[in-house]
């Protein structure tokens, strides 16, 4: 009886689902961005000091043009060493080496490009809005002390970090 049609189908079993699903530690996320800010440092601090960055006096808005351009630089560069894994598996490099990754919440698989990109989005642009930048960034990153342990960031795009 090789072919049992009263038998169930077989399916893989889908554990990404977050609520079955174990949401990363604090700490386990805070390794993964330190762990990616150093590769961005590692590769931002050269083209700063090479470039007209430290180099000379600026005032207010020259100030503003200049942060505005290493910001798009930095991001660019962001997506160019993790777009690939991001799209693919909703890692980047450090949350790879810690064995964590987004997913949505909605689908409970890797997050779309445009849910990627509106994550991201708001992660990078907060700190970039004048004046208040840094605090609205801080204000992003302590959401993560919720029951949910998600950011400002994550709420806003549906997602959640899980350990994969």
């Amino acid at each position: 009886m090789e072919n049992n049609v009263y038998q169930a189908p077989e399916s893989e079993l889908n554990n990404n689902d977050p609520q079955n699903a174990e949401l990363a530690g604090r700490w386990a996320r805070l390794g993964a961005s330190l762990i990616d800010t150093i590769i961005m440092l590692i590769i931002l601090i050269p083209i700063m000091l090479l470039s007209v960055g430290f180099t000379e006096e600026r005032s207010f808005v020259g100030e503003l043009v200049v942060n505005l351009i290493f910001g798009i630089l930095g991001v660019v560069i962001f997506f160019l060493i993790n777009g690939k894994l991001l799209f693919s598996s909703g890692q980047t490099i450090g949350k790879k080496m810690l064995g964590l990754g987004i997913i949505s919440r909605e689908t409970s698989q890797v997050p779309s490009k445009n849910v990627l990109i509106k994550r991201y989005g708001l992660y990078f642009g907060l700190g970039y809005v004048p004046v208040i930048g840094g605090i609205l960034s801080l204000v992003n990153v302590c959401f993560i002390f919720g029951h949910d342990k998600t950011c400002l960031h994550d709420r806003f795009a549906d997602t959640v970090v899980i350990i994969k």
